[in-house]
């Protein structure tokens, strides 16, 4: 009674206002205002219009404004600025478009002429809908035009800069043998040397020289205070025991240690001076720029000095990684010091000839004694002779050795390069190869060190001696195979990550801007079309990961449920496998469809990619489609599963393993076949284990025609039935299936429940009937043949002779070695 209360009130109050509620909600979830909440179409038009504005007016500078180098790049910066921010607007606003679209879809064509109008509700929201999705299909047309009109601008901008930058390493001016460009210079300098010593004295007499003379002692003090820690772990890392030489990866890591202790202290000092100089507003406008130059110029030559002294040791020959003797090593180092010293005298002297605005000749003058120096020095250096001390245990210098006739052929070039443009008056293209072989060669050293790091260190898994190979070993128990394997998958990963973050900075080398990198890297890892297709390599690598993430979740369901359902479900071994195969295909499937859908790869271009494999098929893949179909239809109906014992032709074994191409079969002799699944489907194959272990086994003996074969059949069914695997259910019986040649034919039919141990079985049942028979004395007879020879005493007569003579003599045995016989035959 109270229950029924309970229910009629529930239905009176509760259940309608449920109802209500679930309209409600529905009404404000589905309203197309709060489905497609657009945002203000004022502020985006206003964005639209900024961005307008500013691409006319780089346009407008194009194509009317002389244009420099420093104008370029400002242009470059505001291009690659302005498509990132159209890029976002793009992705900001287009689903609300989708959206509108989607939610007209839904709502159908409206009526025709003739037909019932629709309700005044449906019409209202079509409306709304198709207004807003006109304002935001009107937007995103006017951001993809200004998107596909900026990207326009900067490749514009990009071959204005090349050019520039091409035309001013060739342009053309006086050579530095030409009598007039010395008469021009000559004069220009004692001007130089004059104005630059009156700079200099009017800024001395703005500031204390007592403060410049304190800055300078305190970087002093500086550069002193951390030179002695410096000094001591360059030390310890350099303390090594005598004997063979420490392995290439020690060396590598140390170099590369040692060389930023060497560099820290002259550096930060340098830096502290500057830093020091700008705090008491010591730098005035043209000193500032020399200043910063100079400060780069000092860290490019600390820096190189550093890296030489370290790689070539020259006093250490058990961390000298180049393998050349004590003294090649010391001449090379001094002249890698005087090569850096004239790069950083050369930049500092460029940058005072811009900023005291010199006179074209000195410039001139300056930059072509600059190359015939560095050509000098670049020549002493080839002509040094290389004899290669060669470090016992240590193979990586036989790999730095192999490069070093390339190394050589280059330099010659680039040498012979520099002279023949400098004589021509190409001073620029001179400066620019000279520049470029020390910084791009220091770039190129360190690059090659890192790769060569990167190899020892991945050869080193699998050695189990090494400190990698032994934590792989001891922590995960990794044979010397995997080891291996993982070691080549680390070198790629480490080797790619290396060419991409050197790529940069050889860029920056020759003509390209940091906008240039920055705009690379943004198309290459954000996206850029290709043919018609939109590529986006970080799109790819999530949808990589993404995808080995749903076959490793995969796997960990597997687990689960092998161990936490399957397991205690009782069922079959092949079941079981069959369910954890079809989980496992399932899960590669939808991994596949998660990491396309996030690389934007819709289902329309799945069907075309479709389209081309079933012609694919048509042409050349039947055999792999039928193997894979096959075993799709194995796995379904399951008429051979794992862990069965089958017979395919003439091979007989365990299944092991059943794959999308193929079923692995263990022998019994412990080899494995692999059957392609088409012919484990069209064959036949015999299955003894399809519907359970239960088998019959059959027993041939053969007795004598002399036994009692009442007596033979008691005593076999006593041996079948006292076996202890023989069932009593179904019945073993005895049977006298033939009459022999030499024997009475009877069989023994005996079930087991287990038919995998009948040979087993019919092992033990045949040495039990062996000795039953023979203790019972029934004869287990064997074939035998006798040979009758007629008229035996004829023959004896002919040999005697005729009566009163004596019977012929034999021939003697002919002495000698014993002829060989093939292997088979007999006599």
């Amino acid at each position: 009674m109270q229950e029924n209360i309970l229910n009629r009130a529930r239905n009176i109050c509760v259940r309608p206002f449920m109802q209500a509620m679930v309209l409600l909600l529905a009404a404000v979830l589905f309203s197309p205002h709060v489905l497609a909440q657009s945002p203000d179409a004022t502020k985006l038009a206003r964005q639209i219009s900024g961005w307008q504005a500013l691409l006319d007016r780089i346009d407008f500078e194009i194509k009317n404004v002389p244009l420099d180098d420093a104008k370029l790049s400002r242009m470059a910066s505001e291009v690659e600025k302005a498509n990132i921010e159209i890029n976002k607007f793009i992705i900001e606003n287009k689903p609300y478009a989708d959206d509108a679209r989607s939610l007209l879809d839904k709502l159908g064509k409206p009526p025709k002429e003739g037909e019932p109008p629709e309700s005044e509700t449906i019409a209202k929201q079509r409306k709304e809908l198709e207004e807003r999705f006109a304002r935001a299909d009107g937007l995103i047309r006017s951001a993809n035009s200004l998107r596909e009109r900026s990207e326009q601008l900067r490749e514009t901008v990009h071959d204005m800069r090349r050019n520039l930058f091409t035309s001013q390493i060739l342009k053309k001016g006086k050579s530095p043998f030409s009598l007039s460009l010395w008469q021009e210079a000559v004069p220009e300098l004692s001007k130089a040397i004059t104005q630059m010593r009156i700079i200099v004295e009017n800024w001395a007499a703005r500031h204390s020289t007592g403060r410049l003379l304190a800055l300078l002692l305190a970087s002093l003090v500086v550069a002193a205070l951390l030179y002695l820690p410096m000094r001591r772990g360059i030390a310890f890392y350099r303390t090594y025991p005598e004997g063979p030489p420490p392995p290439f990866f020690k060396q590598a890591a140390s170099a590369g240690i040692v060389s930023l202790m060497r560099v820290v202290p002259p550096v930060v000092a340098a830096f502290f001076l500057y830093g020091g100089l700008h705090y008491f507003d010591m730098l005035s406008p043209p000193f500032d720029h020399l200043a910063f130059v100079g400060l780069g110029a000092f860290c490019a030559i600390t820096a190189i000095m550093a890296m030489s002294t370290t790689l070539l040791a020259p006093r250490r020959r058990l961390w000298r990684i180049f393998p050349v003797a004590s003294s090649v090593a010391r001449r090379l180092n001094h002249l890698i010091f005087a090569i850096a010293a004239l790069y950083g005298i050369d930049l500092f002297l460029g940058a005072l000839n811009t900023t005291l605005l010199m006179p074209l000749s000195l410039t001139i003058l300056q930059s072509a004694i600059a190359s015939v120096m560095f050509a000098a020095l670049m020549i002493a250096i080839l002509r040094t002779p290389f004899r290669a001390h060669r470090l016992a245990g240590n193979r990586e210098n036989r790999r730095t050795g192999n490069l070093a006739g390339l190394a050589k052929l280059l330099l010659w070039i680039i040498v012979f390069a520099v002279l023949l443009a400098t004589a021509l008056g190409y001073i620029s293209l001179a400066r620019f190869l000279t520049q470029q072989t020390v910084v791009t060669g220091s770039i190129l050293i360190v690059i090659y060190l890192a790769y060569l790091t990167i190899g020892e260190f991945t050869d080193g898994f699998g050695d189990e001696n090494k400190p990698a190979g032994h934590f792989l070993k001891s922590r995960f128990d990794l044979d010397e195979q995997r080891r291996e394997q993982l070691g080549a998958v680390v070198m790629l990963g480490m080797n790619t990550m290396l060419g991409l973050s050197a790529l940069p900075f050889l860029a920056l080398q020759w003509g390209f801007s940091w906008n240039d990198v920055y705009s690379w890297s943004r198309q290459v890892l954000f996206g850029f079309e290709f043919g018609g297709l939109y590529i986006s390599l970080s799109a790819i690598f999530v949808a990589i990961v993404l995808f080995f993430l749903g076959v490793l979740l995969t796997k960990l369901f597997q687990r689960w449920l092998d161990q936490r359902i399957l397991s205690k479900s009782r069922s079959q071994t092949g079941a079981e496998d069959s369910i954890k195969t079809a989980i496992g295909y399932l899960g590669i499937v939808l991994s596949a469809l998660v990491a396309l859908s996030y690389t934007g790869i819709g289902f329309g271009n799945i069907a075309i990619v479709a389209g081309a494999l079933s012609l694919g098929i048509g042409f050349g893949l039947q055999s792999i489609v039928n193997n894979f179909v096959s075993g799709l239809i194995l796995l379904a109906e399951r008429p051979i599963k794992v862990g069965d014992w089958i017979s395919v032709g003439n091979d007989e074994g365990n299944v092991r393993r059943i794959s999308v191409r193929s079923t692995e079969i263990e022998t019994f002799d412990r080899s494995h076949i692999i059957i392609p699944n088409s012919e484990l489907i069209s064959g036949t194959v015999k299955n003894w284990t399809l519907r359970g272990r239960l088998g019959r086994i059959a027993i041939n003996v053969g007795v004598s025609y002399d036994a009692d074969p009442a007596l033979v059949q008691e005593l076999l069914m006593e041996i079948v039935r006292a076996h202890p695997e023989v069932l009593d259910y179904p019945e073993p019986f005895v049977v006298l299936v033939d009459f022999g040649d030499s024997s009475l034919d009877f069989s023994v039919r005996a079930y087991l429940g287990d038919i995998t141990r009948s040979l087993k079985v019919r092992s033990q049942l045949r040495f039990e009937i062996l000795r039953v028979l023979r203790e019972k004395g029934i004869e287990i007879p064997f074939p035998q043949t006798d040979l009758h020879l007629r008229d035996i005493d004829r023959l004896e007569s002919a040999l005697k002779g005729p009566a009163g003579t004596k019977p012929k003599k034999r021939p003697p045995l002919r002495q000698g070695k014993p002829r060989s016989r093939r292997p088979g035959k007999t006599g």
